[in-house]
């Protein structure tokens, strides 16, 4: 088992994964579409791409050290959770279940949850993630050497992630974006528009991520804004905003009101529509993904935090089957909302046209990002952006529309950039040759 704790040997037999994908492959100079995955964790390894992560002495040593005991540890959680229903529903014993985690954990160095959470017992033969792209390796430098094939729009690229820039960003590229009213920071709030305070306010930490720290304030008829029972007049609400910005950066929006037509889906947050675009080889944005997104943890009458998702097609703008990111088994399919009831099998995004125009016009704006996950909501006013996220998660993405990002229309793109990131970055030691 030495050979699981050494990086050298994990690029080794990244280089051996990839001899033998390469004898599978049809047109000189290319590797098929649906090992894109593989190919990148490959890539990650052999060219050392895990050095552009935050932190790379640490990223060194979850691949050294920790990754075969976290697979271990994973196999040992989620196979006494959905074992005993695979056996009754599919016939899948326990030993070729654990098998297969393993060949996941061990073999192909992903993460063994993706057994179940992609429904590989659906699929007969040995488990193979080789299209599927993992959350890991994108968020810890993947991504990032991605962005860096794209030529910058000023002398720095727009931060996507601190919500102040973005916001001005798209009011100088004429975006509908939602506005910042006020920004809270050391102590102390500046009010930008005093006029958005007589309505429904959202508060949310400036640089963040996935709603961490998000808190809306519905305005009542005596004027104080309430927020889980508890009643503040505006001036409080301020100082408590300001008081906060001590420890994270605060910026105050208006609170945007969901659309008639998708309304039901949700009680007091907004719901958001995920769009994925990436840049073709011309460098034009493409959609790729769709889907619709609640959040629990914006609902305070919800329990836990899950995140429920149902994909979109891209032309009909009709939704599929909705999913959570925490119940992860092959009953966890719903056709209605599990918490308002609504129906979501079936039905049609309203004004989809106009949403997926928003994406690509946005995508057009920020050249400087090969990828970019949009999240828009609609709003009886029409559909706004809410934030861009350079780099949004693709595990859930795949399990929400049910196939990988090889399967997907992202495949060949991603498998051209990365095939350039190669070029740049050494890929030649995994055997593979760029593309021209």
């Amino acid at each position: 088992m030495s050979h699981l704790f050494n990086l050298r040997e994990l690029a080794a037999t990244g280089a051996r994964e990839a001899d033998r994908l390469r004898s599978r492959r049809s047109g000189a100079g290319m590797f098929g579409r649906r090992n894109v995955g593989s190919y990148g964790r490959q890539l990650f390894l052999a060219s050392k791409i895990w050095r552009y992560a935050a932190r790379p002495r640490l990223e060194r040593f979850y691949w050294n050290i920790l990754k075969p005991i976290f697979a271990l540890v994973l196999i040992l959680w989620y196979t006494p959770r959905y074992a005993s229903t695979l056996r009754r529903d599919f016939g899948i014993g326990l030993r070729e279940q654990i098998v297969q985690q393993c060949r996941l954990g061990f073999r192909d160095w992903v993460n063994p949850r993706c057994y179940y959470f992609h429904e590989h017992y659906l699929r007969p033969g040995p488990v193979d993630c080789s299209g599927y792209v993992m959350r890991h390796e994108c968020k810890e430098g993947l991504m990032k050497v991605l962005h860096k094939l794209r030529p910058r729009i000023a002398r720095k690229r727009i931060h996507l992630g601190h919500k102040n820039n973005f916001a001005q960003a798209c009011v100088r590229f004429g975006l509908p974006a939602v506005p910042v009213i006020g920004i809270a920071t050391r102590g102390k709030i500046r009010i930008i528009d005093r006029t958005a305070l007589t309505g429904d306010l959202f508060v949310k930490p400036e640089i963040g991520r996935g709603a961490v720290g998000a808190k809306a304030f519905r305005r009542c008829a005596d004027g104080t804004f309430a927020r889980n029972g508890r009643k503040l007049p505006l001036a409080a609400l301020l100082a408590r905003v300001a008081r906060n910005s001590w420890l994270v950066p605060q910026i105050l929006q208006p609170m945007l009101r969901n659309h008639p037509g998708l309304a039901d889906l949700a009680e007091q947050s907004l719901i958001t529509i995920r769009v994925i675009t990436c840049m073709d080889a011309a460098g034009q944005p493409v959609i790729t993904h769709a889907m619709l997104r609640t959040l629990s943890k914006l609902e305070p009458t919800w329990p836990g935090h899950d995140e429920y998702a149902a994909p979109i097609g891209l032309d009909s703008g009709r939704m599929g089957l909705l999913c959570g990111d925490t119940a992860i088994g092959p009953r966890d399919w719903l056709e209605h909302h599990p918490m308002t009831g609504a129906p979501v099998l079936g039905r049609v995004v309203p004004q989809w046209p106009a949403i997926r125009a928003l994406a690509l016009a946005a995508h057009r704006a920020f050249l400087d990002r090969m990828l970019i996950g949009w999240d828009i909501a609609l709003t009886p006013e029409g559909p706004i952006l809410i934030e861009a996220n350079a780099y949004p998660d693709t595990e859930f993405l795949q399990r929400v529309h049910r196939q990988s990002i090889g399967d997907s229309p992202l495949g060949p793109l991603l498998a051209f950039h990365l095939q350039r990131v190669a070029a740049v970055h050494g890929g030649h030691r995994l055997g593979i040759s760029a593309a021209p």
